[in-house]
């Protein structure tokens, strides 16, 4: 799962690997988590701000 939330980030999933990665995060905390976690490292790798407090949230439910 976590390879795919990274491949996913990265834009390196087929349509079927995408149709997964994203059930997953729609689906798994665990996934949700892996892709804050990601995101964090390349914010923090590439010195970028941080994302407002609660966006991965509003940004969940506005997806749903």
């Amino acid at each position: 799962m976590k390879e795919n939330v990274s491949a996913l980030m990265d834009g390196e999933l087929d349509e079927r690997e995408l149709a997964e990665a994203l059930r997953a995060l729609h689906q798994s905390e665990d996934a949700v988590g892996a892709w804050r976690d990601y995101h964090l490292i390349s914010d923090t790798l590439q010195d970028t701000a941080p994302l407002s407090a609660g966006f991965s949230a509003r940004f969940a439910a506005r997806l749903s």
